[in-house]
């Protein structure tokens, strides 16, 4: 019963408050990149967990910016496993961030038609295949509840992949690009929002 109990808290999740974000400098990731069924990850946490979070970032991809900082602070934080799918690489615009998204130094401002161009390519059906794929993984790892994390077009793809995971339970969008995505696939805000679940 004592082991029960001491194995049910491992995953039980922090206490109290979660502690403050902090930016490092020079940022040495924590967690591994793998091969997930038809997706390739980043993927943060403990080897089992009963909750899972999937990370989806901006335009510049599954390494751009503090984007697996961040996945390695929600994983020890919330003791979850974390997981960052590569989407942005069929194909990476002018060879992306680590071949995916877009190359670090892209002005989206001064280069606004390229970058709509290049996200026309993108519509649900490109990521289906790597979010059903990622969900496996984790389900294949104890994970019994699905969170999403998604940042600008993250949070876009999450709208749809809520749809389509049974055990998705809710999301978090930071500057969502939502109206953005929609404009370019010919969607409107009420029927994506209406997909959304969690």
């Amino acid at each position: 019963e004592d082991e029960d109990a001491e194995q049910e808290n491992e995953h039980a999740g922090p206490e109290g408050p979660t502690p403050p974000f902090r930016v490092e400098e020079f940022y040495e990731c924590k967690g591994v990149v793998k091969e997930a069924n038809l997706a390739q990850i980043y993927e943060a946490g403990p080897a089992r967990a009963p909750v899972g979070i999937i990370l989806i970032g901006d335009f510049w991809g599954w390494n751009g910016g503090r984007l697996r900082e961040i996945a390695d602070y929600l994983a020890a934080s919330l003791n979850a496993l974390v997981v960052v799918p590569k989407l942005l690489s069929k194909p990476a615009f002018e060879g992306g961030t680590d071949e995916d998204g877009l190359p670090p130094d892209f002005d989206s401002k001064l280069r606004q038609a390229e970058l709509r161009t290049w996200l026309k390519k993108y519509v649900w059906e490109s990521f289906k295949t790597r979010i059903e794929s990622t969900a496996t993984h984790l389900r294949t790892r104890g994970v019994k509840r699905i969170a999403g994390v998604g940042f600008c077009i993250g949070a876009w793809v999450l709208c749809h992949s809520s749809a389509i995971i049974g055990e998705y339970v809710c999301s978090v969008f930071s500057f969502p690009s939502i109206h953005f995505l929609n404009e370019l696939t010919a969607l409107d805000d009420a029927t994506l929002a209406r997909k959304l679940k969690g």
